[in-house]
């Protein structure tokens, strides 16, 4: 029998929590026998590995931790063209940039509730959720009801491209990214590459991935979040600069071609 290399991206889908994924006969069945037959796992993060270890009963020994890199795609353009593109998607003020989600875990409502605590304080800042379909809309629209957050200070936006997203990115002036759960968290690395100053979760793999680079916190106590983003929109140009540098410079530990590498150098372990 050929030797066999699986890689899992995390454990996700084998937590109870995760009702989308959790009583499906691929993970349940499937995926579970492809992993105990494995000769040899691959997975992106050392959060991933230590959970994949706990939920499926793996030996260590058998994962190779191989990190992803920055999308190559999401290179900001020039100033100009960057300008050009948030004017087509409405988007004209200082504003906080955030990902939604439907799924629970990406936390799209923490990170309207945080910029709730802290709209009086930035009136000239709005807060902009990219990925907002029809269905999340309506639920996003329910939370800022109950928030009582003017239509006036968020915009939606549906999914964006590549080039509108690293525009976002690069003009935005603070992005949060309060998941709760990431088998490894590629937000992080696209927006520092793109120069966006990064607000992130503290769980799972978001801290090895956001290195020093990122404002750590609980992002599911609005507070937190909220004394993270005043501290990061009152910053000066000096430090703005220099958390950016670190941004660029952490992103740039990252690249496919190491993962390329590490990649080839499993499969090579399991033919020798």
């Amino acid at each position: 029998m050929l030797p066999r290399v699986v890689t899992l991206h995390d454990a996700m889908p084998f937590h109870a929590w995760n009702d989308d994924a959790f009583s499906l006969p691929y993970f349940r069945q499937t995926q579970r026998r492809a992993v105990a037959s494995a000769d040899a796992i691959i997975t992106d993060s050392d959060y991933s590995k230590q959970d994949i270890c706990d939920v499926l009963d793996v030996t260590p020994a058998k994962i190779t931790v191989v990190p992803l890199a920055p999308s190559p795609e999401v290179i900001p353009p020039d100033a100009n063209v960057r300008r050009d593109l948030l004017n087509e998607l409405g988007v004209e003020r200082r504003f906080v940039l955030g990902l939604a989600a439907t799924a629970k875990r990406k936390n799209t409502r923490g990170t309207l509730r945080a910029f709730a605590t802290i709209m009086t304080d930035f009136d000239d800042v709005s807060l902009v959720l990219t990925g907002v379909g029809p269905e999340l809309r309506s639920t996003l629209s329910s939370e800022m009801q109950s928030l009582q957050m003017p239509e006036s200070r968020v915009k939606f936006l549906a999914f964006v491209g590549p080039e509108q997203l690293a525009s976002l990115y690069a003009e935005c002036s603070a992005f949060c990214f309060l998941s709760l759960y990431e088998g490894f968290g590629l937000p992080i690395l696209d927006a520092m590459q793109c120069g966006a100053p990064v607000i992130c979760s503290a769980r799972t793999s978001c801290p090895e991935v956001a290195g020093d680079a990122a404002m750590m916190v609980d992002p599911e106590d609005a507070d937190d979040v909220a004394r993270a983003l005043g501290k990061v929109l009152n910053r000066d140009d000096n430090e703005q600069v220099e958390w950016c540098q670190r941004g660029y410079a952490q992103a740039a530990r990252f690249t496919w071609a190491n993962t390329a590498a590490l990649t080839a150098r499993v499969y090579d372990s399991v033919m020798s």
